[in-house]
């Protein structure tokens, strides 16, 4: 569990902001660090300048406590500072680690003889040190040294001796301590993460394993509380599961329609061969028994051309240019076609074309939809019954309307009827394939188009929008 956990993206991807984020802690806090070692260091030289200005304005208490205090240690003390050096006798070997300071300072001021370790007297000379009062300080202190110009003829140097290790020992510890917590906190809370992430993959690839075992109703659970990207995730792929198995289904139901509407016309095309070959007929006889035989195959032959069309246009395996097209020619050609058929069925029928309405369309799909459209009106309005072709500029688009005062179709069966071999009880005992509706719908969605049936009271209302094109 542990391995796989740490092999997961979440927890690598945070782990790796982490390591960024100790980075930039790092830096942070040694900024921090050097930010207070030089603050430490402002505060011991702004005490020296402070120690140089007294005695640079009141020379006689340099020399006071010079004289009286040489060869001796002194008690007596001025601000902070607790090792003091002036131009005057040296009584006192001075420290080594100011000793050390200054033999390496960068004026090299020092005198001829045995400066830092036997007490002497000297002429006193221009530019140099020449003697020293020492104060009692702690044998490990540091110092911070400043010389400045005291007399004409002799050189004051102030020593402050800087006992910050302990504060930066601690301060250093601390950092460091914050650092590692920081750290840990950090690989924990990835941990977290990548264990909350596993567990969300777990639970799809569980159920995924179980959907390809054949239990295609299995999806994958959801939690309201959820609301991360895999919960969109799990919703996601269950829409997609319930599309599939819903794709299923309709695949199920059109094979049995396939079976059922194909074995009726074979069956009948068998029977009558078996029939013309039981005697001797007339020459007749044989012709009627082929003609009824081609139109059996002619059925077969429309229900395969139609869902071979319905396939290519909702897989998009045949693309179909669609091109700049003039509706009004198209739909006139068609309302003259079906107000004979209409004549003939004694039915009414009417148009209203409106002229200029181009769009992007195909034009034999276009006529081969609007035309089965026209057929389920004649098919489906009783004898006298009135129907309309009207097409129309509304707004963007071009708006066909199709209109009847026929059965018309129940609103809970309005979507069912673009399905394949979907058909009325009503019109069972009518001919046709159940194909129809479906390629109309296939033919809409190539066109980008829609299509919306509704209540003509009585009778249906069918209204495609084309989107013009200007």
């Amino acid at each position: 569990m542990p391995s796989q956990i740490v092999d997961t993206l979440p927890f690598r991807y945070t782990l790796a902001f982490a390591f960024f984020i100790m980075v930039a802690v790092i830096f942070g806090l040694g900024h921090v660090y050097l930010f207070t070692y030089q603050a430490l260091e402002t505060q011991a030289k702004n005490q020296i300048a402070a120690e140089i200005a007294i005695f640079r304005d009141n020379p006689t208490l340099a020399n006071q406590q010079a004289n009286q205090q040489a060869g001796q240690q002194t008690g007596q003390q001025v601000g902070a500072t607790t090792l003091k050096i002036w131009a005057h006798d040296l009584s006192k070997p001075l420290p080594d680690s100011l000793r050390q300071q200054l033999l390496n300072h960068p004026q090299k001021l020092y005198q001829p003889h045995d400066f830092f370790t036997t007490p002497q007297h000297t002429n006193i000379k221009p530019g140099m040190i020449v003697g020293a009062v020492s104060l009692p300080v702690a044998p490990d202190a540091g110092y911070t040294a400043h010389t400045a110009p005291h007399h004409t003829e002799s050189l004051l140097l102030i020593a402050l001796p800087v006992d910050n290790k302990p504060l930066l020992r601690t301060l250093l510890y601390t950092l460091f301590y914050l650092v590692i917590s920081i750290f840990l906190l950090m690989v924990v809370y990835s941990y977290m993460i990548g264990l909350r992430s596993q567990q969300k993959i777990k639970t799809i690839d569980s159920a995924a394993r179980d959907i390809m075992a054949g239990n295609l109703d299995k999806r994958i659970p959801i939690y309201r509380h959820d609301r991360d990207e895999y919960s969109q995730l799990a919703k996601t792929l269950n829409a997609m599961l319930d599309k599939i198995s819903a794709l299923m289904k309709s695949t199920k139901q059109v094979n049995n329609h396939i079976a059922h509407d194909l074995r009726s016309p074979l069956n009948r095309l068998r029977s009558r061969m078996e029939i013309a070959l039981l005697n001797v007929r007339d020459p007749v006889d044989y012709q009627n028994a082929l003609a009824d035989s081609i139109a059996d195959c002619d059925s077969l032959l429309q229900t395969f051309n139609a869902l071979l069309l319905i396939g290519n246009l909702e897989s998009g395996a045949r693309h179909y240019h669609l091109k700049p097209l003039d509706l009004h020619p198209l739909l006139q050609d068609l309302a003259d076609l079906y107000s004979a058929v209409a004549e003939e069925k004694n039915h009414q029928f009417s148009d209203q074309i409106s002229p200029h309405l181009t769009v992007l369309g195909h034009p034999d799909l276009l006529a081969q939809a609007i035309g089965n459209l026209l057929e389920n009106a004649m098919k489906y309005t009783p004898e006298g019954g009135e129907i309309s072709l009207q097409a129309l500029p509304r707004g963007e688009f071009a708006l066909i309307r199709i209109t009847d005062n026929g059965p018309g179709i129940p609103a809970q069966m309005r979507d069912n009827v673009f399905d394949s071999f979907t058909r009325l009880d009503e019109a069972r005992s009518l001919p046709g394939t159940g194909l129809g509706m479906s390629i109309v719908r296939a033919v809409i969605q190539a066109h980008h188009a829609s299509i919306q049936l509704s209540d003509n009271q009585p009778g249906l209302c069918v209204e495609i929008r084309l989107r013009l094109r200007h």
